[in-house]
């Protein structure tokens, strides 16, 4: 039995972990140039979490979302400011902490890739990395970066941020930190003005202004961090008139950096563009089999439960979809209330008008009218559902500590959902008499183009029937 509160570091072994673990998976279906199906009697399928317990200061995940760079303010003098005895001998090492959440106006960004967690300003725009960094140089244009820019100026106005693995050198750090700095291609460590060394989060760290390698006309402030086992830069780079007129301001930036080093995430396991058959080892037999379009890089399989997922992952989850089927004739039950759904009247749903009838129905949800819609040449319903913002974050509350929003036939819930401001959204469709649910998850902060690019996975999907 998996233990749900272990601090997995494999998708695979960190998925697992949020199902009940009573489920028997007694299916499973491989892509391939050969599709097995390995019959067995129909029984309940194991739904979603509710949620998951922290595990590393009070982040969760697959993939865990992050492990940075940093750096920031000494006491009553600012890090990237003047030259001003900033990390001279004799002072007191700045140490900075992260914070728990965005301040207004700002919104949080949490690399997949490099596994860094920053605020940046909400009215700019990210571009999240593709590629590991293997120390040549950076650019606003790199697929090594995650670059974070103001859309008004593009190139004249962004921040990098970017790791690599490595541990530091422990008979001289700052000579580490300082060549990681250099690697960047962006900055010359050995030119520019102020700096020092600083702790960050616990880890050694080194920040300055310093010479551009991209342009005189260019300011650069940087931040360099060593980890046991990972170093990770986050660079500021203005151009022009943008150096003195701009809302950032990395020294803030800085105090909300987490730094959680076994956070990154390996390109090799994303899923190549192109046609993708959803694995699910919780399906039970006769039911349909999905395949999906997937449209850009960065999107991984989570085969415990036939999902996809893309981005950091959290509580709440940024991005995910399940892809689910049922077989012919299966009766789903909608809960009357979500939250009390154990001690209230379930609706049971043979239809698909039905099912997103119900769902609409629901109390707290703020509901969208279920609409018409056609996923490859089958009809169906698509409706978005809300968990209140309001709720408990424990679901305290609510039966069983559970909010979900609909199970199998009369028996315990299928969509448990992760807790307040979780966004769903349904396509339900009937594929022949075989219930299809697809499901889009997000938050309120998930990048547009994300939920665009899980808009776009759910109707591109089709359907083999067993």
């Amino acid at each position: 039995m998996n233990d749900p509160d272990a601090p997995y570091q494999e998708v695979s072994r960190a998925i697992r972990s949020w199902l009940h673990e009573d489920r028997h998976e007694d299916a499973s279906r491989m892509a391939g140039t050969v599709l097995t199906r390995v019959e067995a009697t129909p029984q309940r399928r194991a739904g979603w979490p509710a949620r998951r317990s922290p595990i590393v200061n009070k982040i969760i995940g697959f993939g865990l979302s992050a492990a940075a760079a940093v750096v920031a303010l000494a006491v009553g003098a600012q890090l990237f400011g003047s030259t001003s005895n900033f990390g001279s001998d004799g002072e007191a090492t700045p140490t900075i902490q992260p914070t728990a959440d965005a301040s207004p106006g700002f919104s949080r960004f949490t690399s997949a890739m490099h596994g860094i967690s920053i605020d940046y300003p909400s009215d700019w725009e990210i571009r999240p990395a593709t590629e590991t960094w293997t120390g040549n140089p950076l650019s606003f244009d790199s697929a090594a970066a995650d670059v974070i820019f103001d859309p008004a100026l593009g190139d004249r106005r962004y921040v990098i941020l970017a790791s690599q693995d490595g541990r530091p050198n422990p008979a001289d750090e700052q000579l580490d930190q300082q060549d990681l700095i250099g690697q960047s291609g962006v900055c010359d460590p050995e030119g520019g003005a102020g700096g020092g060394s600083l702790t960050v989060d616990g880890a050694s760290a080194w920040g300055q202004t310093c010479a551009p390698g991209i342009s005189a006309a260019t300011s650069v402030e940087v931040a360099a961090v060593t980890t046991d086992s990972r170093r990770y830069l986050i660079l500021f780079v203005a151009s022009g008139e943008s150096q003195s007129d701009h809302d950032f301001d990395l020294d803030a930036a800085l105090e909300t950096v987490e730094l959680r080093p076994d956070a990154s995430r390996n390109p090799d396991a994303f899923l190549p563009e192109g046609p993708h058959v959803v694995q699910d080892l919780g399906a039970v037999a006769g039911t349909a089999l999905i395949t999906v379009t997937i449209p850009a890089s960065g999107w991984t399989p989570l085969e415990s439960y036939g999902g996809l997922m893309k981005g950091p992952d959290e509580d709440l989850p940024q991005s995910a979809l399940l892809l689910w089927s049922w077989p012919a004739g299966t009766t789903l039950t909608v809960y009357g209330d979500p939250c009390l759904w154990a001690s209230n009247p379930h609706i049971p749903a043979t239809t698909v008008d039905d099912f997103a009838a119900a769902l609409a129905a629901q109390p707290s949800r703020d509901a969208s009218d279920p609409v018409d819609v056609t996923v490859s040449g089958y009809v169906g319903k698509h409706v978005t559902l809300h968990v209140p913002e309001d709720v408990d974050a424990s679901f305290s509350d609510c039966d069983q500590t559970v909010f979900a929003s609909y199970g199998e036939g009369g028996g315990e819930p299928t969509r448990r959902h992760q807790g307040p401001g979780q966004i769903d959204e349904f396509w339900i469709l009937d594929v022949d008499g075989h219930f299809v649910v697809l499901n889009a998850m997000y938050r309120a902060d998930t990048p547009p183009e994300l939920v665009e690019e899980m808009r776009n996975i759910a109707e591109s999907a089709t359907f083999e029937l067993p």
